[in-house]
Parts: C-alpha cells; sequence; structure tokens
C-alpha cells in the first residue's frame, strides 16, 4: 500500500478492529481469513443494490476520493453518499 493519509490507521503487529477483504469473489463468495475482530468483503456480484454494504462502501470510498485527491477544492459540489445511492 502507498503512503497516504490513512498511515497512522494501519496496525501491522496486532489484530484490527475490522478487516476488509477487498479480493474476495463476487457476491461473498470465499475469503481470506484475516487477523481482526470483524471481518467483511466489499465484492458484490450481478444484481446487487443500493442497500448492499458492498455497493455502499464502494459508493462511499468513491466520492471520499474524489473529496481527498481528485477535486479537493470542488468537495462542496459533490453529491452526498445518500444522493449516489437514490440514483444506482
Amino acid at each position: 500500500m502507498v503512503s497516504g493519509p490513512w498511515d497512522g490507521s494501519i496496525v501491522r503487529h496486532r489484530d484490527a478492529d475490522l478487516a476488509i477483504d477487498l479480493d474476495a469473489a463476487p457476491a461473498g463468495g470465499d475469503s481470506a481469513d484475516m487477523d481482526a475482530e470483524i471481518q467483511v468483503s466489499i465484492s458484490y456480484g450481478h444484481g446487487a443494490s443500493s442497500d448492499d454494504f458492498a455497493v455502499i462502501m464502494v459508493a462511499a470510498q468513491h466520492i471520499e476520493a474524489w473529496k481527498l485527491l481528485f477535486a479537493p477544492s470542488r468537495e462542496e459540489e459533490l453529491p452526498s453518499l445518500e444522493e449516489v445511492l437514490s440514483v444506482l
């Protein structure tokens, strides 16, 4: 993982509170065992809806990426998570 504002949150030598498996097969396929109290996957398959955790997480990540990386000067113009999910 490249260095970034998340550096202080990376756990290197103990269990994390939350682990997110980014490589699980769509729609909750097999997931790697990760050292964390809670483990989730953000993969989804055909027929996923805007109510699915994976879809919500992907949408939220994209909004945050635009705020932090791509268009920080236009943060006020970006849609809310609720607005994005309502059009999916």
